[in-house]
């Protein structure tokens, strides 16, 4: 507990993430070796890196992993910049929401919405 901090500062915390960020989900979801499916198995082999669920858990009992893919990376960073010939470049990850805190969950910024609010700003 804090003296200084409630839960309304997470919640706080929590509604700007939801605001800014939202990265896509990549299009592998199947072993790339075997061609299983990323749901099925519980081997760390990409793009699939299951999280696995401890033994005797009580609120997890029907499956071994829960099955755990990687968002797209930007074209040309992480691993795939060898493949294009460049140094090794640290993985970048996508966004597929604005960069800017704009409020789009509360007003859900539509065609109609959107001009009217512009028009008060």
């Amino acid at each position: 507990p804090s003296e200084t901090h409630t839960l309304m500062l997470m919640q706080f915390g929590q509604f700007l993430d939801h605001d800014l960020d939202m990265s896509p989900i990549g299009p592998s979801n199947i072993v790339f070796r075997s061609g299983e499916s990323c749901a099925s198995v519980c081997a760390n082999e990409a793009p699939c890196f299951p999280i696995p669920v401890p033994e005797g858990d009580p609120r997890i009992t029907e499956r071994q992993c829960i099955p755990f893919t990687r968002s797209s990376g930007v074209c040309g960073t992480g691993g795939a910049s060898l493949l294009v010939g460049a140094a090794a470049v640290r993985r970048e990850q996508l966004n597929d929401i604005t960069a800017y805190i704009d409020a789009s969950q509360v007003s859900q910024c539509t065609t109609y919405i959107l001009p009217r609010i512009n028009a008060i700003i």
